[in-house]
């Protein structure tokens, strides 16, 4: 025998009914829109406060299931058409933080540099890692993966791009791209607690023999316009996945804050790379940490100043770099010193190679004369002979 049929009732106040449809509908306005509707509406009161209490009608039980569709009812009866159109606030859940202002910034800083930003999955497969020399081993793997194309959580951004490259290649010969993403990393404990989450920025540029200067570039460029100032460059040579003549990392002190540099030549043999493969790998951490809003500010020069170009040859293991700041450290009138050209062809005498610069020569108090300027650029020569045992290029 079925149970006698029980009409269902539903409860709700009418600050919420104004609440929800954004309106002021009078509680009378409410009743009567029920009543009609076939809904036996009593009148109570919650906590003080004026309650709308409604039977539903056996022909609306079946999409009745609460409070909020009563509501829907009333605003449906008085006319959407009716309601101001007021665009939504939009608030976010995640108030921002300078980590988020920072993240932003180096986006906005590789698009305008000419990247390209790139979206990839977290999870990698085997053959990614296998192509770029990764052992899978220390990486976290999924139990349940959805494919064998998501076994593994990735811990460099960099397998992704040179499969993103992989896949472009033939459509387009030179590429310029980036992400920035999180990395996961084993904890103190391993894999037994949640992965260490590292933002990083990964960059990969497609090219000609120029593409790892774009890259060292680009790394520049992020560094200078996050102020992160004295960076030091040292080379890296015996890593399997880094060209061993074509990768430099940038240092801070103790602080590592890129490695930039070609891709292995038997890795990018090996994985059908077709030119020079420049990448680029970002600990933001480390990068953010050191960044800094103040920037030095100098005053624009009240007399002129003379440019010289200087071409020394030197040993050729010798690093610009090192020649750069023994240059600039010569003399005091020396305001700037910048590398412009290394040559190494015909003509040169082998061991050795030429390096040129560009030298700014001024004084806060005069005008220097031709005389003053030879003898500045003389004792840079003379600095120059000293530590590296160099000759001005003939």
């Amino acid at each position: 025998r079925a149970k006698p049929y029980k009409p269902a009732k539903y409860s709700i106040t009418f600050e919420k009914i104004n609440e929800l449809i954004g309106v002021q509908v009078k509680p009378k306005e409410c009743v009567d829109t029920l009543k009609r509707l076939g809904f036996v509406v009593k009148v109570g009161a919650k906590r003080a406060l004026p309650l709308l209490t409604a039977t539903v009608p056996w022909w609306r039980d079946h999409d009745i299931e609460g409070g909020r569709d009563l509501v829907e009812e009333i605003a449906r009866v008085y006319g959407y058409g009716n309601l101001p159109a007021v665009f939504p606030a939009g608030k976010t859940t995640r108030q921002p933080t300078p980590e988020l202002a920072l993240e932003d910034r180096v986006r906005t800083l590789a698009k305008g540099a000419g990247f390209t930003e790139t979206f990839t999955y977290s999870f990698i497969s085997k053959t990614m890692l296998e192509r770029v020399g990764y052992d899978e081993k220390p990486l976290l793997r999924v139990q349940n993966p959805l494919s064998a194309d998501f076994e593994y959580m990735r811990t460099s951004l960099l397998p992704s791009l040179v499969d993103v490259v992989l896949q472009n290649q033939d459509r387009f010969r030179t590429q310029k791209l980036f992400e920035v993403q999180h990395v996961y990393y084993p904890t103190e404990k391993g894999w037994k607690e949640l992965p260490d989450e590292r933002l990083e920025l990964g960059a990969a540029v497609l090219g000609d023999e120029k593409a790892w200067r774009e890259a060292k570039g680009l790394v520049e460029h992020l560094l200078h316009e996050l102020g992160i100032a004295d960076v030091t460059w040292k080379r890296l040579e015996n890593d399997v996945f880094w060209h061993p003549g074509r990768t430099a990392q940038a240092w801070k002190g103790v602080h590592l804050l890129a490695t930039v540099g070609e891709l292995h030549p038997s890795l990018a043999t090996n994985a059908g790379i077709e030119g020079r493969l420049a990448l680029i790998d970002m600990p933001l951490g480390e990068v953010f940490h050191l960044s800094g809003n103040a920037r030095p500010y100098a005053t624009i020069p009240t007399y002129p100043t003379s440019k010289r170009d200087l071409a020394l040859v030197v040993a050729h293991d010798t690093e610009v770099q090192d020649v750069t700041r023994v240059l600039r450290e010569a003399d005091p009138l020396v305001r700037s010193v910048d590398w412009f050209d290394t040559f190494t062809g015909k003509g040169m005498e082998s061991g050795k190679k030429s390096i040129a610069f560009h030298l700014e020569i001024g004084s806060d108090d005069r005008t220097l004369e031709t005389n003053d300027v030879d003898a500045v650029l003389k004792r840079v020569i003379a600095a120059a002979s000293a530590k590296f045992d160099a000759s001005v290029r003939g």
